[in-house]
């Protein structure tokens, strides 16, 4: 061995020595790991075969420490490393991901489009991290009953304030595509509620389907629905949808009159020939005067007071009993009654004067058909009683018997002038062209 040899051998050493104190006394500048604290904010800020790492701190890559080499380096950002550098199998192929939604990367091989890294479903980002949340976009959110993906109203899925909603009655969309078979709903354009046009139950109006809508006009009456019993009468709605009431034309024998206090027996709108105004059958005797209705033909009623008794006023065939009527009404006074014409007015007769009393000569009734007296043959001519005690008076047109005085008529009539044209001198005595009478009836001397 040479001097030489000798040197190189034992300098070795010293060289490894020398080493090792200068990587001890540089620090970092030799690390493999770091630089000069070379500050970064991403990778394009780093020197070449150096890294920015999480402490934004450029750091030296030994070429030995890579992703897919099997060793998670969380100094490096990794949170997997499946020794490979595939993508979709659960760790990304940079092994900055393990691919599952909420860890805050968009994992697009695992077909996310978002991931916002939280758990919570009404930001941004769904929590399948499929999209953002929404009606209409075909991925039902964990409130949405449904997302059909479209706009279509009319089918089992629709869209109410942006919300998407199974199709139902009343949400004003006509339910007619996929399992629907609705006929209408609201106004059809999102307004919910009954129309003209369509029921709260989704089906067309008509009176008698048992569904009350305001809106709906009833051809029949030319009315909007007051009610609606479903096709029969009930206590207070009538089958032409309209609120009973008496009067209205409509016999509805559930309905109870509060002013009679019994079931309707007919209507006819009013007084009719079979029907009275209080919605009772028409009779005499039920104390309702019904001018219309004819207790016997061709006589209207004129009264009633509740029974079918005569001589109280009211005949038993609702008649005004009268003086008149062929009828004697001994409790109104008559003594008799008589018309002769048939014309409903009492006519003098020759037992009966015309206001019902009898024949009698001092009545103060001229009764033409009268006799002056029972037996007698002559007919009555005159009739006064002036001083009102039912005796005959002598009177300038009549003397005491209701005859025409005159002179020579064998009474003497003391107010009556038998010389119209002298002066006033009253009849004195009777017979005329007597020894004590002169021929003007006048006491000779």
């Amino acid at each position: 061995m040479t001097s030489t040899d000798k040197s190189i051998r034992y300098s070795w050493p010293v060289l490894l020595v020398g080493a090792a104190l200068l990587v001890v006394s540089s620090g970092s500048c030799f690390d493999p790991y770091y630089s000069d604290n070379i500050p970064c904010s991403e990778q394009s800020t780093c020197p070449p075969e150096m890294t920015c790492d999480r402490d934004f701190v450029c750091r030296r890559v030994p070429i030995d420490i890579r992703c897919g080499d099997g060793i998670v380096d969380s100094d490096r950002g990794e949170v997997c490393d499946d020794s490979n550098n595939s993508a979709g199998d659960g760790c990304s192929a940079d092994c900055k991901s393990d691919e599952t939604c909420g860890n805050g990367i968009v994992d697009v091989v695992m077909g996310e489009v978002c991931d916002d890294g939280n758990s919570n479903p009404a930001d941004s980002c769904r929590n399948d991290c499929a999209g953002g949340p929404g009606c209409g976009n075909g991925l039902p959110d964990l409130f949405e009953p449904c997302d059909d993906g479209n706009t279509d109203n009319n089918d089992d899925c629709v869209i109410v304030d942006n919300v998407c909603r199974l199709a139902e009655c009343g949400d004003g969309f006509v339910h007619e595509h996929g399992s629907g078979t609705e006929a209408c709903d609201g106004d059809g354009a999102g307004n919910p509620g009954q129309t003209a046009g369509c029921d709260l139950d989704c089906t067309p109006p008509a009176c008698g389907d048992g569904v009350h809508n305001d809106q709906y006009i009833n051809p029949l009456t030319n009315m909007a629905e007051q009610c609606d019993s479903g096709g029969s009468n009930s206590a207070t709605c009538d089958t032409d949808c309209t609120i009973a009431t008496c009067g209205d034309g409509f016999h509805n024998d559930q309905f109870v009159n509060p002013l009679t206090d019994m079931a309707e027996q007919c209507d006819g709108g009013g007084n009719s020939p079979s029907c009275d105004a209080d919605c009772t059958e028409a009779r005499c005797g039920d104390g309702f005067l019904n001018p219309v209705f004819e207790p016997t033909t061709g006589n209207p009623e004129q009264c009633d007071d509740g029974n079918t008794a005569s001589g109280d006023g009211c005949s038993d065939e609702c008649q005004i009993e009268h003086c008149g009527d062929g009828i004697v009404q001994v409790s109104l006074g008559e003594e008799c009654d008589e018309d002769a014409n048939s014309d409903d007015i009492a006519d003098n007769t020759a037992s009966c004067d015309n206001n019902c009393t009898r024949v009698a000569c001092g009545d103060n009734l001229h009764n033409p058909a009268a006799q002056t007296a029972a037996g007698g043959t002559e007919l009555e001519q005159c009739d006064v009683d002036s001083d009102g005690d039912g005796v005959a008076d002598n009177d300038a047109t009549c003397d005491r018997d209701c005859t025409a005085p005159e002179c020579g008529d064998g009474h003497v009539n003391d107010a009556f002038d038998p010389d119209d044209d002298g002066p006033a001198t009253a009849e004195q005595c009777e017979p005329p062209n007597s020894m004590t009478c002169s021929a003007a009836c006048q006491t000779l001397p």
